[in-house]
């Protein structure tokens, strides 16, 4: 199997409905979780018991230098309102194209911008997802 290149995990959001790159990204990650619901009663003879059709969700995390103040101001401006945004996570592929994408509306969790004397304006960005998330495989 052929390693998969990490400069082709790349996060888009939608501004002004047009699927934008949030620019100058150094890491970003995915994570998808199912949160099964627990059902243990006085029957289950000292076992646990799950349903494993729980409560779903993804979270999505970006760091990176900023280098465009148009999509980082408009996280910046959709945080700070609370607003749902629509993002894509593009997932790299071995032949250098993409291997699929996550869709999901979701909301901006945290934003953190640093900025060090004498080093570039960073920045750190999570999303959690609200409602489904849908996978497009493109392999």
């Amino acid at each position: 199997m052929a390693a998969q290149n990490g400069r082709g995990f790349i996060i888009q959001m939608d501004i002004a409905a047009t699927p934008t790159t949030i620019g100058g990204a150094t890491t970003g990650g995915l994570t998808i979780n199912n949160e099964p619901i627990d059902v243990t009663n006085k029957d289950s003879l000292g076992w646990r018991t799950l349903i494993a059709d729980g409560l779903r969700n993804a979270d999505v995390a970006l760091s990176g230098v900023n280098l465009d103040d148009a999509t980082i101001g408009q996280v910046r401006t959709d945080h700070i309102a609370q607003n749902e945004v629509d993002i894509t996570v593009i997932i790299p592929g071995t032949s250098g194209g993409s291997a699929g994408s996550y869709t999901m509306t979701a909301v901006i969790a945290s934003l953190e911008e640093t900025g060090e004397e004498g080093g570039a304006l960073t920045y750190t960005v999570s999303f959690n997802s609200t409602g489904a998330v849908v996978f497009t495989d493109l392999v």
